[in-house]
């Protein structure tokens, strides 16, 4: 029992270390993923060393169908994903905190919202990164997988 308590005492200090790991540099840049015949694209850029927007859209065509803003910003020192979807929470922002995190994978938290309660995005390699949803749904377990690709800038943005 003495070394759980240690554990205990340590857990503000442990969770600190693997935020303070997290650089979210790896998501800049264009992502698409094809699913069901659909073009989704999430664009990220850099506006300073603690704030990252990011947004996703669907192709229709020429046009674009918005689907969803996100700030990633750093807040005394914690990295959070502020998410704002169309459509959904009376168009409120909502904020997910960062929890674990390194240089290849980040995982966002935020239990008192409905759906999702978590996101996490894995780099896979330079050119590949997998995105998920998760959390509970009508009272059971979902998740929700996004496989994306680079876009490589000689394809552009078409």
């Amino acid at each position: 029992m003495k070394y759980g308590w240690i554990f205990i005492l340590l857990m503000p200090f442990l969770s600190k270390a693997q935020q303070s790991d997290i650089d979210p540099a790896w998501l800049l840049g264009d992502w698409m993923r094809v699913y069901r015949g659909d073009t989704l694209i999430e664009s990220w850029s850099r506006v300073s060393d603690t704030l990252y927007l990011g947004s996703a859209y669907k192709k229709l065509g020429a046009d674009k169908q918005e689907l969803e803003n996100v700030k990633l910003l750093k807040r005394n020192g914690i990295w959070v994903y502020e998410a704002k979807v169309e459509k959904q929470n009376a168009g409120r922002t909502i904020p997910f905190r960062a929890k674990r995190g390194d240089e290849n994978f980040m995982l966002f938290e935020n239990e008192e919202h409905d759906f999702p309660n978590a996101i996490t995005y894995r780099r896979v390699n330079a050119d590949s990164l997998v995105a998920v949803i998760s959390g509970y749904y009508h009272g059971n377990i979902k998740d929700i997988t996004f496989p994306m690709s680079r876009i490589k800038a000689a394809i552009g943005k078409q």
